[in-house]
């Protein structure tokens, strides 16, 4: 199961494929149509009877464009494959050879693999061969693309005109004397100064940042409060909606996790109808009540004191109309765009 940062990193890549290609495998990037570029559904990998079941990260159709030395050539269908590591090991390289094969044989397409190392690994970008042996000779290659971050100088990526690389560069080396959290506020400052970038692309961006910049508790705490006391207004805004929204992500794993104990419990207990609808309702109805508390919670921090009309809403409204406000709460500016799904 895909952990929090690895889905955080899955949807930046998916929000800017373009630039990933441009960082990760830029002679890719030159001949595919980068704004054609559509990602398949999840593939599964079984593991076996006694194996772990593994699941590709991202993979996604793209065409080949025309280029000076192909202008005569027709345009080609091919798959582009990327996985995301957090750390650096040899594994990886049999693990791609793996979801090579089965990619190819399942959508008879050339197949182009891409790996991105958060902390550890070849420096990058780089072309890697693999080459699997049997019996003392070559049985398998597999040529892909890598790139590790942790290395690369932070400062050569803020210089680079792709927003994708502002955010990865809170993973890289830092300049002599310069904390990880001051790295972090960099990153933070360019994004939100850049133009050209919509309010979901600005918060993923910044989600990463704060993700990956800090690597201990007292260096999170340091960067919150540096975020916290910027002069900027917006980026003090920015902070407080993606802290929300890792507060409401980690609420909602939270509630999954108790609702498969919950049924774990259940079938121990036995399945009597009665118990088990109680214990049914029991649970709507307790969560609908947190995904309230969490509402009024957020409310309150924005937008000060709440009228008793308001705080009635809430707390008699269904579990599906408080995750719809809970959705409009990260980009509306008033109350009456949460409510009513738009501006005054």
């Amino acid at each position: 199961m895909a952990t929090q940062h690895d889905q955080m990193m899955k949807e930046l890549i998916a929000t800017f494929p373009d630039q990933f290609l441009r960082l990760a495998a830029p002679d890719v990037a030159e001949r595919v149509r980068l704004g054609e570029v559509a990602f398949e559904p999840e593939e599964h990998y079984p593991g076996g009877p006694t194996g772990r079941e593994r699941r590709s990260d991202l993979v996604a159709r793209a065409r080949s464009r025309e280029t000076a030395d192909r202008e005569d050539e027709e345009t080609e269908e091919v798959l582009l494959h990327a996985e995301i590591e957090l750390r650096f090991g040899n594994e990886m390289k049999k693990r791609l050879l793996r979801y090579h094969r089965g990619l190819s044989l399942k959508y008879e397409l050339p197949v182009h693999t891409m790996v991105l190392y958060l902390r550890g690994g070849p420096d990058g970008p780089r072309e890697q061969v693999y080459e699997e042996q049997s019996l003392g000779r070559v049985v398998s290659t597999l040529s892909y693309h890598s790139l590790r971050l942790s290395r690369l100088p932070a400062i050569e990526f803020l210089a680079r005109p792709e927003p994708l690389a502002w955010a990865f560069a809170a993973l890289m080396r830092r300049e002599k004397g310069q904390s990880r959290p001051s790295l972090g506020m960099v990153c933070v400052h360019r994004i939100i100064t850049a133009t050209g970038l919509s309010h979901r692309a600005r918060r993923l961006l910044c989600q990463c940042v704060m993700a990956y910049a800090p690597r201990n508790q007292n260096e999170a705490r340091e960067l919150d409060k540096i975020l916290n006391q910027a002069e900027d207004e917006e980026i003090r805004t920015m902070t407080t909606s993606v802290l929300e929204m890792w507060q409401m992500r980690g609420l909602e794993e939270g509630r999954r996790k108790g609702l498969q104990e919950g049924r774990q419990e259940g079938r121990q207990e036995g399945r009597q109808e009665g118990r088990q609808e109680g214990r049914q309702e029991g649970r709507r109805e307790g969560r609908r009540e947190g995904e309230a508390a969490i509402l009024l919670r957020m409310l309150a921090r924005r937008f000060g004191e709440l009228s008793p009309i308001v705080e009635e809403r809430i707390r008699t409204a269904d579990v599906d109309q408080l995750l719809e406000w809970g959705d409009r709460f990260v980009t509306a500016g008033t109350l009456d765009e949460i409510f009513d799904g738009k501006p005054d």
